[in-house]
């Protein structure tokens, strides 16, 4: 059962359903079977949603578009529930009492903010299945690097990143103009605590404002200490005196935090 198959996308969600069988039954294949519950965000016309449920697991979904989330709701589906809320914008996260893994194929203009927000509440989320364009994807699984970025950089200070599939434009109707990537993100052993990731965000977006300049002024700054402390900061966590943002890794800057922040 799909809801409304056939409805139009809208552009103004950024919405591209996902239709490729080989595509959904890979996501399927990789979700864990820990914890039993699940959040769908975007559920769309339920390529993913319909299996997922197949397996007796309790699913709530959050769909803004709301002529999906009424179909849904009127579906009258066992273990289903739907909130009808935008993801990147309304409190969806403070409801949940219990570890809880999460699918989507998020909406392109407003993905790094969803991830955002569930990265900073990752003791929610021990692992998280997520389609992105492949741009952005590669952006987070190469942190450290020329390659990545500093949404990467705060995503791995609390999880592992793998890419699971790519899709090409033609596994969406509508087929957009880029590639897309499927990525799992595994909460580490030991994340960052969540009362430090919002000043860890900070920092990282101080340290990537001029990405090729050298960071240690810019995080003495940003931390209101001499860059001698700054650059002894470095010593201990191993990070060059002249570093740019993209030569500094994860657990580095894990370490630099913990010195910040003692």
């Amino acid at each position: 059962m799909n809801a409304g198959p056939g409805l139009p996308a809208k552009k103004s969600l950024g919405q591209h359903f996902l239709v490729n069988q080989g595509v959904i039954q890979r996501i399927v294949a990789e979700v864990p079977r820990e914890p039993r519950q699940l959040i769908e965000i975007g559920p769309g016309e339920g390529a993913l949603l319909m299996p997922l449920l197949e397996t007796g697991r309790p699913v709530t979904v959050l769909e803004k578009d709301c002529r999906l989330a009424e179909q849904w709701r009127d579906a009258g589906l066992a273990n289903l529930a739907v909130i009808e809320c935008d993801a990147a914008e309304d409190d969806w996260i403070s409801g949940l009492d219990q570890p809880t893994g999460v699918v989507g194929n998020l909406p392109y203009n407003v993905a790094t903010a969803i991830l955002r927000r569930m990265v900073f509440a990752h003791g929610t989320f021990p692992w998280m299945i997520l389609m992105f364009q492949k741009e952005v994807a590669e952006r987070i699984e190469t942190a450290g690097s020329r390659q990545g970025g500093a949404m990467g950089m705060l995503v791995q200070l609390a999880y592992a990143v793998r890419t699971v599939i790519d899709a090409g434009p033609g596994s969406f109707r509508p087929p957009p103009r880029v590639d897309s990537r499927v990525i799992r993100l595994d909460r580490l052993a030991d994340p960052l605590p969540e009362t430090q990731l919002p000043q860890a965000w900070s920092l990282i977006k101080s340290m990537y404002h001029r990405r090729r300049a050298r960071v240690d002024k810019a995080i003495a700054r940003h931390t209101n200490q001499t860059v001698q402390t700054v650059q002894a900061w470095f010593e201990q966590a191993g990070i060059r005196q002249d570093a740019r943002a993209d030569h500094i890794q994860p657990g580095e800057l894990r370490q630099l935090i913990g010195a910040w922040l003692a």
